[in-house]
């Protein structure tokens, strides 16, 4: 299963650079290739650094991620962190879920602060997402 996988990337923000270095080294980015190969080989990588406005920006991911004939999609921040291991879990929750359905690593809905918190918790999860107050 190919994943196109999105990274947005404000390389002028300084304290973005630090976390980008270790992003990278988590998904195992060649530098020198950040046109296309990472941890993963049947990944196609790239990163998104344009300042514009955010529709804008987001059609031109999806675009990207139409072009490469991929069958997943993930876009990531620069300052997310990402589990060790990465690849491997990624690549075991697809097995997990059919061809159809949208595996969703986190949500940040509008309304699950006030539901969750409400709730005393912190965080949760469905069968399909996981999400945080």
């Amino acid at each position: 299963m190919r994943v196109a996988l999105a990274v947005l990337h404000a390389p002028w923000l300084e304290e973005r650079a630090g976390n980008m270095r270790e992003l990278r080294q988590r998904l195992g980015v060649d530098v020198g290739q950040q046109g296309g190969r990472c941890g993963d080989p049947d990944a196609i990588y790239r990163e998104f650094t344009e300042r514009a406005p955010w529709p804008e920006r987001s059609l031109v991911r999806w675009r990207w991620a139409l072009s490469t004939g991929a069958e997943h999609f993930l876009q990531l921040e620069d300052d997310v962190l990402v589990a060790p291991h990465f690849w491997p879990s990624l690549r075991a929750m697809q097995a997990a879920w059919g061809p159809g359905d949208v595996l969703c690593l986190a949500a940040t809905h509008s309304m699950a602060p006030l539901s969750v918190a409400g709730l005393g918790r912190r965080s949760y999860v469905t069968p399909r997402l996981i999400g945080w107050a």
